[in-house]
C-alpha cells in the first residue's frame, strides 16, 4: 500500500467536513449519503476506507468516492484486494466477497486502492480506518476501555476512525457520547463515524459524521436507503445470503 500521509496544511478556512467509512460496495447506501450531504452545506468529504468488500457494486462505489471525496485512506478490505497476507485475515464471508470483488474490478481500480495512504493528518487531527496507533494492525475500538488504551499512544487532539461499523465518540477523560459532542480544546477525542454500507449497531440506516470546524461540533448522522435493492444485488451476485440479510438487521 501507499506510504502514510501526514499533511499539515497550516492555516486553513474553517469548513464543514463529512467523514465516511466502510462503504463496502453498497452503492445504494453511498448514493443516499451523498444526496443527504447536498442539503447539509458540506464543503468536503473524507473517506476512511473499506470502499470495497461484502457488497455487489465495488466499481460504482469507487467511481463515486474518487469523484466526490477530497481525501481517501485505505481500509483492511481495500488492502486485502491485492495483499495475500491481509486476505488471509478475512473471515470466510469477507473472503468470498473479496474473490467476487477481484473478479469484477479492473487493474485500474486495483491500482487505485493500492495507492491509498494508511492515514491522513491535518491540524493535529488524524483520519484513519482502524486506530491512530499502528493503523496497519487493524485494531478495533469498540469500547471506552479500548479508547483509553489507544489514548496512551495517540497524541493528536482528535482521531476519526471507522472499522468496527459501530459509531461512538470517546474522550480521553473517560466520557463517551452517542452521536454528538462539542469539542473542548483541552480534551482529546476518538470519533468512530460508523458504517455507510453495513452498520452493525442494530440500525440499518447508513451512518456518517459531520465535523463543523467553526462550531467545533461533531455529529453522527443516519440516512435511510434502499436496503432491499442492495440486498437483492448481493443475492444476484451469488454472494452468501448472510451478507444480504444482515443489511436489514443492521448486524
Amino acid at each position: 500500500m501507499g506510504e502514510e500521509s501526514a499533511t499539515d496544511r497550516g492555516t486553513f478556512r474553517q469548513v464543514k467536513t463529512a467523514v465516511i467509512s466502510d462503504v463496502h460496495s453498497n452503492i445504494e447506501a453511498l448514493t443516499a449519503v451523498f444526496s443527504d450531504l447536498e442539503d447539509a452545506e458540506i464543503e468536503r468529504v473524507i473517506c476512511l476506507g473499506d470502499i470495497v468488500g461484502y457488497g455487489a457494486d465495488p466499481e460504482e462505489c469507487l467511481r463515486l468516492i474518487k469523484e466526490k471525496c477530497d481525501e481517501v485512506v485505505a481500509g483492511n478490505h481495500d488492502c486485502a484486494l491485492r495483499d495475500l497476507e491481509e486476505y488471509s485475515l478475512l473471515n470466510p464471508y469477507a473472503a468470498e466477497a473479496m474473490d467476487y470483488t477481484r473478479s469484477v474490478l479492473s487493474d485500474e481500480w486495483k491500482n487505485y486502492l493500492e495507492s491509498l495512504p494508511m492515514k491522513f493528518v491535518e491540524n493535529n487531527i488524524v483520519y484513519v480506518h482502524s486506530s491512530p496507533h499502528k493503523p496497519e494492525n487493524w485494531s478495533y475500538i469498540v469500547s471506552r476501555e479500548d479508547a483509553l488504551y489507544e489514548f496512551r499512544y495517540f497524541k493528536g487532539s482528535a482521531a476519526f476512525i471507522g472499522h468496527s461499523h459501530k459509531s461512538g465518540i470517546y474522550c480521553h477523560d473517560g466520557d463517551t457520547f452517542d452521536d454528538e459532542v462539542i469539542l473542548n480544546e483541552n480534551k482529546r477525542y476518538i470519533i468512530n463515524v460508523g458504517s455507510v454500507g453495513q452498520p452493525r449497531d442494530g440500525n440499518s440506516h447508513a451512518a456518517y459524521a459531520v465535523y463543523d470546524e467553526e462550531m467545533k461540533k461533531v455529529s453522527i448522522n443516519r440516512v435511510k436507503y434502499d436496503v432491499e435493492a442492495a440486498a437483492g444485488k448481493i443475492k444476484e451476485a451469488g454472494l452468501p445470503d448472510f451478507l444480504s440479510s444482515r443489511l436489514a438487521a443492521g448486524i
